[in-house]
């Protein structure tokens, strides 16, 4: 994931879906995933997942479902891809081919599971769930196989959210604290905050009285891109590692 996944939100603005008269504008598009080559982009749109070329154009449903499918990523190798449903009930985590096909649930805990982001190895998956911790912030990190023969694995034992793996899987971005509802403008002791953490532990690596949030690291693993809020609302920023700077883009 990079810099282009939010540029593609702009490109969403510019597809078309065709019906039965003619080709129809598509408006409120959301999470847009680009990608390993940059050809193409996966979103969610009434309900399903969708394609299109990252150029606009015509856009072509993945998805066919009554439940609702969203927040689709692709693999590593661009072969396919995940994405969460409620078409099993709760929250749930699927894979399919990326050109289209059957589905397949990879995640299977009662409480339900939210994706995350997928290993840079293509081999499992990061979700966020609410699992066996006391407290009113129980959710944590989990790591899924995708070949769903092994149980979930805890990432680490502290509460967490818009996880995401360094290139190199060695490292997790993701974010604490943070209102539950969107105030804008809002700034106090409840400001979201960005941490990484490794095998040494925990460091937190962007702050900011208005929240820091969503990060993501650059792909060359220089640093990482994330918003940054402010009195007139979020923008992107990036964090590089080496000078310890932020900057906004």
């Amino acid at each position: 994931m990079n810099i282009r996944t939010f540029i593609s939100v702009i490109v969403l603005s510019a597809l078309s879906t065709v019906s039965s008269h003619a080709a129809q504008p598509i408006r409120m598009a959301s999470y847009p995933a680009l990608s390993p080559d940059g050809s193409s982009i996966l979103f969610s749109w009434k309900g399903d997942i969708w394609t299109a070329s990252s150029e606009g154009g015509k856009a072509a449903r993945l998805t066919t479902h009554p439940a609702w499918d969203f927040s689709p990523q692709y693999s590593p190798d661009g072969k396919s891809i995940c994405f969460g449903s409620k078409r099993a009930g709760g929250y749930q985590v699927f894979q399919m081919p990326a050109d289209g096909g059957n589905a397949r649930q990879i995640t299977f805990h009662s409480e339900g599971s939210f994706l995350e982001d997928i290993a840079p190895d293509g081999k499992s998956i990061l979700i966020r769930g609410s699992r066996d911790f006391p407290g009113r912030r129980p959710d944590r990190l989990y790591q899924v196989n995708l070949d769903a023969k092994s149980p979930e694995k805890i990432a680490f034992n502290a509460y967490a959210k818009n996880g995401r793996f360094s290139p190199d899987g060695k490292s997790i971005l993701f974010t604490r604290e943070g209102v539950e509802t969107y105030r804008k403008g809002y700034h106090g002791t409840m400001a979201s905050q960005v941490w990484k953490w490794n095998s040494d532990g925990f460091n937190q690596v962007a702050t900011n009285d208005h929240g820091c949030r969503t990060p993501f690291h650059h792909p060359g693993s220089k640093g990482f891109f994330y918003t940054q809020g402010s009195p007139n609302g979020f923008n992107l920023w990036f964090h590089d590692d080496d000078s310890d700077t932020q900057n906004q883009v």
